[in-house]
Formats: C-alpha cells, structure tokens, sequence
C-alpha cells in the first residue's frame, strides 16, 4: 500500500436484480459477472452505464449497491476521488435505507479506511475503520473475515502512527482469526506479507519478517498468478527488508519486477505504483546513485501530485527526498523550492514532521553528506 497498496479490501457485491428496464438490469448482472471473472475494466464501464442511466432512480436499494460497486472499481483503478466521492454517497444511501449499522454501511466504511490510507490520510482512515470494525463486530462477532480484514487496515494506521507494537499485534490477530475462519486465501497472503513488513522494522524480528514475507508472496502467487498487482505488492515488502538489510541489489530487483507488473495492469497513474517509484529512488540514493534516483523521484512526486494534489503528506514526502538528491547533484535551487514546498506541507501536521519527514528525510540526508 503508504503502505499504501498493500493493503485488501473485502468487496460487499450483492447479488442483483430487480425489475424495470431490461438494458439496466442487464448492465448491473454483466457487471457484477465481469468483476468476479477478473475484468474489472469491463465492470466498471458497465457499472458507470448503470450509474448514469436515469432508470436508476426508481431502484434505490439496488442503486446504493451499483454506488457502492462503481466506487470500489474506481478504487481499484487508482481513482482516488471519484472514488471517495462515490463511497460517500453510497453511504449516505445505505445509511438512509438501512439505518446505521448495517453490513452495506460496514463495508463502506471499510473502504472509506482504505482509501484514506492509499491516499496518506492515516487520521481519517482511523476514524473510519473503527467504525466498522465496531458494526462489524455486532454483526458478525469477532471471529469474522471482516474484522480481520478491517484490522489488516488499522494496523496500517498504527504503523504509520509509529505504534509498531500495536501494529503488529493488529496484525496477528487479523491473521489469527484468518486462519480460525473461512477467510480469502489472498487475504491471507496479504496480511502476511503486511506482518512481514511490520516486522522488519526492528532489527530484532528481521528473521520473522523474511518468513512473513516469503509465505504472503509464495500464497499470492498460487492463489492469483505471478502477474497480479498484490504480487507485486508482495515483491515490494521483500524490497524493503532488503533495503534494510543493505542488500540493495536485490532490493532494486524486487521493485522493477513489481514496477513491471504494476505498470503492466494498472492505468498510467495509479498509488501503487507511485509508491513503487518512490521505494525504487530511495534504494539507488543509498548506493549514491543520485542522478538515477532523481528521475525517479520526480516520476513519483508528478503522479502523487495528480493522485492526492499538491498539498497532500504524500508531497511532502517525496518533494522532501526529491530535494536531498537535487542537492546531491548540483541543483541546489530547484532543491531549496521543493524543500520549502515540502516544510510548508509537513509544517500542517506535527505528527507527521516529527515521525516522518524530520526522522527519514534529514536523517538520509545527513547519512548522504558523510
């Protein structure tokens, strides 16, 4: 995922059909038969027709889950706001037809907590996966898939939050109760994969990591092929061990497989493969491969800017490396306009300057001019 595309999400897709137009209903079935076929494409140009035909409005109940289908696909694709934009309305049906504790309001709330990690709003991705964790618990009990897979989410937060031990004690009880329940084999490789990362962290639980890892890759490519994007998701959990590791060759490799995948299934810009550009950039600047790794952060901070805006956190993480490197290779005034830029963002939360930006950015920096 920040991390953000390592992350999964259980997708609430009702079985549809109602009465009324034949050409809606007919778009709403082949949607919902392309999406679980793997066509994803297909569903989401289907889902927008039936979203956008003006039938739907005698349909409410049926019209709240093609809102929340076409939201969840514009996730998949990287459409960060269309895709909030579409959850928020999806909710505010589900909440009007069903009240507010219902399993279509829980998994919207679901996926409101993971696009607001995919897109660097940790806070808010808090707030929303409490709540559905606390519906899905009085729904379900919590022994349930969902609650793991929420608990996947806000491990994510605690993480970003510094709390690693909160983190990984999240972790292991989604996966716990994976392997109690009838849980997504992809789910389970995912969370793995997520607990390997949590762990390698701390030098002291290295080892486990690499296990982690290694058991969340090998279930992933089993399970959805070599060539799935949380495959490469996979590889870019095992980079980051090795980056920490020093092993900075195998680290490179790891991530250009994954960015080959990446860019391969996703459209052009999409977060997953933003953060893969920035994990790739940072590895050749710790082998001092400055010009390298400008390029590459340049690509990173260009789509991060079309995903999430200029003002997002995700900015000032990359604008903040952007110019160490700058720095590195003589463009020490287009180096001071991005650190300016990105002190200006950081400056916005406190939270976020002391944990991230002044710890990885300065500290790197300052590693670098030695």
């Amino acid at each position: 995922m920040s991390r953000f595309g390592k992350l999964a999400a259980i997708l609430w897709l009702a079985t549809l059909g109602f009465a009324g137009d034949q050409s809606w209903e007919d778009w709403v079935r082949m949607a919902y038969e392309s999406w679980t076929a793997g066509d994803r494409a297909n569903a989401l140009e289907l889902w927008e027709r039936a979203y956008h035909d003006p039938e739907n409005a005698n349909h409410p109940e049926t019209m709240a889950t093609v809102e929340f289908n076409r939201a969840t696909a514009l996730l998949w694709f990287g459409r960060i706001g269309e895709a909030e934009a579409g959850f928020l309305r999806a909710l505010t049906r589900q909440e009007s037809l069903y009240g507010q504790s219902s399993p279509g309001v829980a998994s919207t709330l679901h996926c409101l907590a993971l696009l607001c990690v995919r897109a660097g709003r940790p806070q808010e991705a808090k707030s929303w996966s409490k709540r559905a964790l606390e519906i899905q618990k009085a729904l379900y009990g919590a022994q349930h898939p969902s609650v793991a897979s929420t608990l996947n989410i806000l491990a994510e937060v605690l993480m970003t939050e510094g709390r690693q031990r909160e983190a990984v004690s999240a972790q292991q009880e989604a996966i716990t109760i994976c392997e109690r329940t009838a849980c997504s084999d992809w789910l389970m490789g995912v969370m793995l994969g997520n607990l390997g990362r949590m762990l390698g962290a701390s030098d002291a639980t290295r080892g486990q990591a690499e296990e982690f890892c290694l058991r969340g890759r090998l279930i992933l490519e089993k399970t959805l092929g070599a060539r799935h994007p949380y495959v490469a998701l996979a590889f870019t959990n095992v980079a980051e061990l090795d980056r920490r590791n020093g092993k900075y060759g195998e680290a490179e490799a790891m991530l250009r497989n994954a960015l080959d995948i990446q860019r391969e299934v996703w459209p052009p810009t999409h977060p997953d493969t933003a953060k893969t550009l920035f994990d790739l950039a940072w590895v050749m600047a710790e082998q001092r491969r400055f010009s390298e790794a400008a390029s590459f952060f340049e690509q990173a901070a260009v789509m991060r800017e079309a995903l999430f805006g200029p003002d997002s956190l995700y900015m000032a993480e990359t604008l903040g490396a952007y110019a160490a490197v700058l720095r590195k290779t003589g463009h020490r005034k287009q180096a001071a306009a991005y650190s300016s830029r990105a002190q200006a963002i950081a400056e916005r939360d406190p939270a976020f300057r002391r944990r991230i930006y002044s710890v990885d950015v300065r500290s790197w920096e300052r590693k670098q001019s030695k």
